[in-house]
């Protein structure tokens, strides 16, 4: 699985279409839209969008690994004013002062790392990853002393 965003698309047409042949044929739709064609595969997605021609949607849209991207979730009419991706809200700030963080830097480098991970989809080495992760662990600390 490659990258996912959340992104206002413009439904402009759609057609559907058939791929394979006896089992392992099946069906999905193509949407022309303002940003090119892009495919879906869920059938309620699918349904959705075709609901929607001429309509402002929000959607989540996949990238895989050869930059094939795919409709895989519909959330309904979009607001002019929601183009960006939703930014999650940082929670309030707790002290590190005394915690586990500030006694282990290394596990909280190597927690760091495993977000960088999981969200980057590794496009870049496990070495240069694992310094990024101990790059931002020194830089905090260094902004709090």
């Amino acid at each position: 699985m490659g990258d996912t965003r959340k992104d206002n698309i413009t439904v402009e047409d759609y057609e559907d279409k058939k791929y394979g042949e006896g089992k392992k044929a099946g069906r999905y739709t193509r949407f022309k839209t303002d940003q090119g064609w892009i495919s879906s595969f869920h059938k309620p997605t699918i349904e959705k969008l075709k609901d929607s021609v001429d309509k402002k949607v929000r959607v989540e849209i996949e990238t895989d690994k050869n930059d094939k991207e795919k409709i895989t979730k519909f959330y309904g009419d979009a607001e002019d004013n929601d183009d960006d991706d939703e930014v999650e809200k940082p929670s309030k700030r707790k002290s590190v002062q005394g915690s586990a963080y500030e006694k282990d830097p290394v596990g909280l480098a190597v927690e760091i790392f495993c977000i960088i991970c999981k969200e980057s989809g590794m496009s870049q080495s496990y070495e240069k990853t694992m310094e990024l992760a101990s790059d931002l662990v020194k830089q905090a600390r260094e902004s709090f002393e």
